[in-house]
């Protein structure tokens, strides 16, 4: 896939995934605390050594906002936990904040950066309703879909970003691998692979029990073929939909949309 020299500057800022100061949502670290310098720094907290992931598995799930701030609030409204990781997704104009599941999985917010309102992914997201958090795209982990290039089999290209930070002072790097040449958005789902890397849901606070995503297409998506042999997910045919289900301490909470957005590198 052809890429002009802007194209390749906003994925290498992409690959900076950072953690700002300012962005920690949590009320016990207090501003002058000096101990806490970087994204390693503040995630080892809540290492747990025994999330090991499973091959062919839903990785993650994004819920969509218009604006982050509130979504939080309200998130922490429903579920008396707040999302404490913040990150700003250089190149796109996203940030984000995260909590895992008790599996190997996590929970991704995702709203628009106030400061880089004119990005195509930030301008996706502000056109979201207001005051709702919506399914708008997932990760699945196969390391042999990822290998046989599985989207040829549904006519679909791939475009990657290697994204870096740190674990423990050691490189941390994951492969995303998004799925392009469909008008799907967020139905179709996009590959991620952590490699020797500890998985992003074992330096997570853990939130509660996923309990399900549903994905329904009609019988000629390409979701069928990908999903295939994917566990942890509901596949269906009919009208499309994007559902996910988890229990936290105050309940369950159901999100769905008809019409997910989808996540895009920059083009």
């Amino acid at each position: 896939m052809a890429t002009t020299a802007e194209d390749e500057e906003a994925k290498r800022l992409m690959g900076e995934w950072g953690l700002d100061k300012e962005d920690i949502q949590v009320d016990d670290v207090p501003d002058d605390d000096d101990d806490i310098h970087t994204f390693d720094d503040y995630m080892e907290q809540y290492r747990r050594e025994d999330c090991v992931p499973h091959d062919d598995e839903l990785d993650h799930i994004i819920l969509g906002t218009n604006n982050l701030e509130e979504a939080l609030k309200q998130f922490y409204e429903m579920t008396d936990l707040k999302p404490i990781m913040v990150v700003s997704l250089k190149g796109v104009g996203t940030k984000s904040a995260r909590l895992a599941f008790e599996s190997c999985q996590f929970l991704e917010i995702m709203g628009p950066d106030p400061a880089h309102m004119g990005m195509p992914l930030a301008k996706k997201l502000a056109a979201l309703p207001d005051g709702e958090l919506v399914p708008f795209h997932y990760a699945i982990r196969s390391k042999d879909k990822m290998k046989a290039e599985i989207w040829k089999e549904c006519d679909l290209t791939c475009d990657k970003v290697t994204m870096v930070s740190q674990d423990r002072g050691s490189a941390w790097t994951w492969t995303m691998a998004i799925l392009e040449g469909h008008d799907q958005g967020g139905l179709v789902p996009y590959l991620v692979d952590w490699g020797e890397s500890k998985h992003a849901a074992a330096r997570l606070p853990v939130i509660g029990s996923l309990d399900s995503l549903k994905v329904t297409s009609g019988s000629d998506s390409p979701v069928h073929t990908l999903l295939d042999g994917i566990g942890r997910v509901t596949v269906a045919t009919g009208k499309s939909s994007l559902e996910l289900t988890f229990t936290s301490a105050k309940g369950k909470h159901t999100f769905k949309t008809l019409v997910p957005g989808g996540i895009e590198f920059p083009k």
